[in-house]
């Protein structure tokens, strides 16, 4: 079995604390993503191809689980700088993020300690 990031470890945590739901359960949930754009700070060459990534990926249509972290771990070791966590539906959930994407241990959150997400 393959370890997962850190990352991904606190997207399960922070989903499964949200949804009251356990691993099993939260594999079988819909995502439905929303990039924000912000027109502060610096943009990188990585935010500039995450940009290019997200455009392709149909963001209108929900996401399962595994398309979910690989859409948002697209930049393997930078992830949106924040992600904010909320519930749509018994088995939707909606998460808006920054569209620049940085290194875990420099995102947003980190009080939270499963950056970079923040539960609404």
């Amino acid at each position: 079995m393959n370890q997962k990031s850190k990352f991904n470890r606190n997207f399960d945590t922070s989903i499964q604390k949200l949804m009251n739901c356990t691993q099993i359960e939260l594999e079988a949930l819909n995502f439905k993503l929303k990039p924000i754009n912000e027109e502060m700070g610096k943009e990188s060459s990585k935010d500039n191809w995450m940009k290019s990534v997200l455009k392709h990926n149909n963001l209108l249509e929900y996401k399962n689980y595994e398309n979910t972290i690989r859409i948002l771990s697209a930049g393997d070791s930078h992830y949106p700088l924040w992600i904010e966590v909320s519930k749509e539906s018994d088995n939707c959930v909606l998460l808006e993020f920054s569209t620049r994407f940085r290194h875990i241990k420099t995102s947003h959150n980190q009080e939270t300690n499963h950056p970079p997400f923040k539960l609404k």
